[in-house]
């Protein structure tokens, strides 16, 4: 029930936001609106407030306004009285501006929710604690050690792990003079960052300086996921677990560790729960591809999330504007960079989630409480703002670049080309909704099917939540 509940709720805010934009934009220009509908039609309940009907509708898959005179061959028929308040009547940018207002109140309104996200939560970091320290790499043939915590990176102070990353992301191989406590003794260090391979989260090859450091992540249960192995197992959010088939456990690393390389046997799991040890069978599961957005090779999965053992740095409401913009265009660009790969087809479409698997978001970040669900209406805001703005008919973008050709060619585009064009774009939209259900389908699928073939070595959610990659 929470996760139906609170799917309607953000579906349908993220609607109003968008629609709300038109209408804003379309009443400030003196356009009449004749209809706003949260939902497509059959219509299920409206009022009409002036001149304009307020409806519910029965599709909860998107919404419209319905302006007077919009329609393509409407505006012959449009009486030269009632022209003014007729869409198809006003200047090009005026029309430009209506049509772009529903985008851009997607991504304002992704803004404030970051902006309140982060005055009245502040900015959540992990401790600037050492985790693991790779061997035969600088850190550690500079002395430094699992535990140790950094205070200063070249003089300047640090608190958090994010500003020693930053640091070493710009020192450009450049020495770096860092002082760390260690059992109540301090320390400094010289250490030289080496460039080295690594990849970005499309799992293209990059170039990144690094010291071959980890930040410290407890081995303490956040989540554990319904109806997989740790749930049947019976482990619980807030257990820490200490030992994996009589192997200590010392943080997060060895629970990843584990989980790799136990290839599917069954594994003993000791965690620690209200001061007593409880000891439990798990076995981990192969989870394909199909079955989750973003994975590209089969992995073994027991269904548990790490806890954010984050401190919180509070920051004024001003501040807060700088980051929530800064969070803002971040996401946008990853957005973007998304779609293009998309189309370059250098990412899979099978990462695409439709209503199904957002509604699984939805539930698990309401479980999760009002701030994770929060940030997954901003994320999702900015997902249906910029998918708006792709130039195909019957979308926004298409609209958008109609008006550009009329304002190259000083003309209004022909009746029929503007009618094939949006059948077109209907038919794609059609198709293109089709294939997310069918996603979406594929994975509840998947998730019923026996596992057999053997899995590559990946992480069981190592850094999950939200915590500051940088400042």
């Amino acid at each position: 029930m929470l996760t139906l509940t609170s799917t309607l709720v953000l579906l349908g805010l993220l609607i109003f936001v968008h629609e709300l934009g038109h209408f804003l934009a379309a009443k400030a220009l003196g356009v009449r609106v004749e209809r706003f509908s949260l939902g497509f039609p059959p219509k299920m309940i409206g009022r009409r407030i002036g001149e304009t009907e307020y409806m519910l509708s029965w599709i909860p898959l998107g919404g419209y306004v319905k302006m007077f005179g919009e329609h393509p061959g409407e505006e012959d028929s449009v009486p030269v009285e009632e022209r003014p308040f007729s869409f198809s009547h006003q200047p090009t940018w005026a029309r430009f501006l209506i049509v772009t207002a529903g985008p851009a109140f997607n991504f304002i309104f992704a803004f404030l929710v970051f902006w309140v996200i982060y005055a009245s939560s502040g900015l959540p970091h992990l401790p600037a604690v050492v985790g693991r320290v790779a061997e035969g790499r600088p850190a550690a043939l500079a002395g430094i050690a699992a535990g140790d915590r950094i205070t200063t990176v070249n003089g300047r102070p640090v608190q958090y792990f994010d500003q020693v990353t930053e640091a070493i992301e710009l020192s450009e191989g450049r020495p770096l003079e860092i002082t760390f406590e260690r059992q109540g003794r301090t320390m400094t260090v010289k250490v030289i960052p080496e460039l080295v391979p690594g990849s970005n989260i499309f799992g293209e090859e990059i170039k990144e300086y690094d010291l071959g450091l980890d930040p410290f992540l407890s081995a303490h249960i956040g989540q554990v996921q319904p109806g997989l192995p740790a749930d049947l197992a019976g482990l619980m959010a807030g257990d820490k677990i200490i030992r994996l088939d009589s192997r200590p456990v010392r943080d997060w690393y060895d629970v990843l560790e584990g989980v790799q390389t136990s290839r599917g046997r069954k594994m003993e799991i000791v965690v620690e729960r209200g001061g007593r040890a409880v000891q439990t069978l798990v076995t981990p599961r192969l989870v394909n591809p199909a079955e989750t957005i973003g994975q590209t090779k089969p992995v073994y999965r027991i269904g548990i999330e790490r806890r954010d053992d984050t401190v919180v740095e509070k920051i004024g409401p001003l501040t807060a504007l700088y980051y929530g913009a800064v969070e803002t265009w971040g996401l946008t660009k990853l957005t973007v960079i998304s779609v293009v790969k998309l189309v370059q087809a250098k990412l899979s479409v099978k990462t695409l989630g439709g209503p199904i698997f957002i509604a699984e978001l939805a539930g698990k970040q309401a479980k999760a409480g009002l701030l994770p669900l929060l940030r997954l209406a901003a994320l999702l805001s900015l997902n249906l703002g910029i998918l708006n703005l792709l130039p195909i008919p019957v979308l926004d973008g298409g609209h958008i670049f109609f008006f550009f050709l009329e304002a190259v060619f000083r003309r209004p585009i022909s009746l029929r080309i503007r009618e094939r064009a949006q059948q077109a774009g209907l038919v794609f939209l059609l198709l293109f909704m089709a294939f997310i259900f069918y996603n979406d389908l594929s994975r509840l699928a998947a998730r019923f099917s026996q596992p057999t073939a053997p899995a590559s070595v990946q992480h069981e959610s190592p850094v999950p939540g939200n915590v500051n990659p940088g400042r």
